[in-house]
């Protein structure tokens, strides 16, 4: 399991799951391009730690770090206690 941030475009739900489009390759350019899924594109299962708007690239890492250790990423709350991360 890992971690990772995002564009919210990505996200769909099916029934009741929230789903993933993630690529195989190029992760971090589409990223930080917020590029479009593509059809080629693999579906993961995830949970999301942030129902906040993130603005920049550089903030989603820093909540992507952040979630590394925490429940979720709103909160200034350093003691929160470890849990599942994003994407499997």
């Amino acid at each position: 399991m890992s971690v990772e941030a995002i564009p919210v475009s990505w996200l769909v739900n099916i029934g009741s799951r929230l789903m993933c489009y993630y690529p195989k390759t190029g992760k971090k350019k589409a990223v930080k391009s917020c590029c479009v899924p593509r059809g080629d594109w693999e579906l993961h299962a995830v949970r999301r730690l942030s129902v906040k708007e993130i603005s920049t690239y550089q903030s989603a890492l820093m909540k992507e770090k952040k979630a590394m250790f925490t429940s979720g990423v709103d909160t200034d709350d350093a003691t929160i206690e470890p849990s599942s991360p994003v994407l499997s």
